[in-house]
């Protein structure tokens, strides 16, 4: 439905994102999972970050957004270049739905939109690109074009490059809209998938020699992750049944009306795919993966809404969306303070390579906090730790099959593992560590002093 915009619509879609601009640009909050993947990666390639590299869930997104980081020296470019993929997926969705106003202003005023817009995530472009994935899937349903086949393959290759979480919502996106095609056509469009993937193969091999090595890693990852029984396991029951009521919350109310027999059966294919995805969000409960169907979601619910009904989601969407932002300004994140503790600690131990504790990723945090060039080096209180040992295995696990009620000859099994690969560092050389908490759980350290949010120890002679 073709609707022309006015000149007060025009200004009223520019004054509320300038609001949500502001909000995104001015708030502390960059997310709270899986921030670290994508800062530590862009500080390391703009060669900012005083630590050794941890496992990335994209080291593609942290090296095309390193640029920004080197020049800013902070991480507010990927507020700015998110704030900018929001506005391609909310006008994406206005130009896919036909131009229609409706699903221009349901799209700007999802409560997802403004729960994600200050994320740093690379989920924002893997939404943009999966939204005209299914736009040229749909294309390629109703005419059988193989160019629109190869579009949507291809961007749903370059989604896998930032965010490989997508190739176990893509096996059912596969399955769901290939189950009546030829089989040379879900061949075509794998081939399609391989071909965007490619910017991931070629920097996988530059960094590891191996060009699968970031997908098998994250995809065994996420392996472990599915299975798990039970809640995720780092939220308590409370705060689990709070990510519960949210996630609900931001599911437009009417959502549910696409589940009778009309809507459904006018766009089966759809209904099914967002049915398993809401499925495995509900089953690993995590916000932002909402905005990831969203667009869909909005541009099918327009379809169906009447007046009355509209009027009803704005008001619901707006109030929603307000208590979201409302956190932003009231939360205080402790990184301020951190940062001065450690601008202070660097000058007056200039050079000095630290062990950091007692979480064994803390030396991430603060190697992503810190802009400063005298710390030579943070060091994870685990490798530290492995060095005392004398050993440099963190995880080793082994399968076997051995025979139960046979005399057998032979016996099958596979081992593997994670362990240190070899550095420069010389452990026995460190003199300080720094605690983000009162107490340091290392043997021979004693406090130094004690600053507003980290502690200085010293090893003892």
């Amino acid at each position: 439905m073709k609707q022309k915009l006015s000149n007060n619509l025009k200004i009223l879609f520019i004054m509320i994102f300038l609001i949500l601009s502001v909000i995104t640009l001015t708030t502390q909050n960059i997310g709270t999972a899986d921030i670290g993947s994508f800062t530590s990666s862009a500080k390391y390639f703009a060669g900012d970050y005083d630590a050794k590299i941890r496992s990335s869930h994209s080291y593609l997104w942290g090296f095309l957004n390193s640029f920004h980081v080197n020049i800013f020296e902070s991480f507010i470019g990927f507020k700015i270049v998110n704030l900018i993929i929001l506005f391609l997926i909310i006008y994406s969705v206005y130009f896919i739905s036909g131009k229609d106003k409706r699903a221009l202003f349901l799209m700007l005023l999802s409560p997802i939109i403004w729960y994600i817009a200050p994320h740093i995530n690379s989920l924002q472009i893997a939404s943009l690109l999966f939204l005209w994935s299914y736009y040229f899937i749909k294309k390629y349903d109703e005419s059988n074009k193989l160019n629109h086949l190869m579009y949507s393959g291809i961007l749903l290759g370059l989604i896998a490059c930032v965010w490989h979480g997508i190739l176990f919502y893509s096996i059912f996106f596969i399955f769901i809209f290939f189950y009546n095609k030829k089989t040379s056509h879900t061949i075509h469009y794998l081939i399609s998938i391989l071909i965007g993937m490619i910017p991931l193969f070629l920097l996988d091999f530059y960094l590891f020699g191996f060009p699968f090595h970031s997908i098998l890693k994250n995809s065994f990852g996420t392996l472990m992750n599915i299975f798990k029984l039970g809640m995720n396991p780092n939220i308590g029951e409370i705060q689990s049944w709070i990510i519960y009521l949210v996630l609900f919350l931001i599911i437009p109310i009417y959502f549910w009306k696409l589940y009778k027999k009309e809507n459904f059966i006018r766009d089966t294919k759809t209904m099914l795919f967002l049915t398993v995805v809401l499925l495995m969000i509900v089953k690993n409960p995590q916000i932002r993966y909402l905005i990831l169907v969203m667009p869909i979601i909005i541009l099918n619910l327009v379809k169906t809404l009447n007046q009355k009904q509209l009027k009803i989601l704005f008001i619901l969407s707006v109030i929603i969306s307000f208590a979201i932002v409302i956190p932003y300004g009231i939360d205080r994140f402790p990184n301020d303070k951190i940062k001065e503790d450690l601008n202070i600690i660097s000058e007056d131990y200039p050079n000095e390579v630290f062990v950091v504790g007692n979480a064994d990723d803390y030396y991430s945090t603060l190697a992503n906090i810190y802009w400063g060039d005298k710390v030579k080096e943070f060091v994870s209180m685990q490798d530290y730790n492995l060095f005392l040992k004398n050993t440099s295995t963190i995880l080793e696990r082994e399968l076997s099959s051995s025979p139960k009620n046979l005399n057998g000859r032979r016996e099958i099994w596979i081992k593997g593992g994670i362990s240190k690969p070899k550095d420069s560092i010389n452990y026995t050389s460190i003199k300080y560590a720094i605690s983000l908490e009162n107490e340091l759980e290392l043997e021979n350290f004693q406090l130094i002093k004690k600053y507003q949010t980290l502690s200085l120890f010293g090893r003892i002679k």
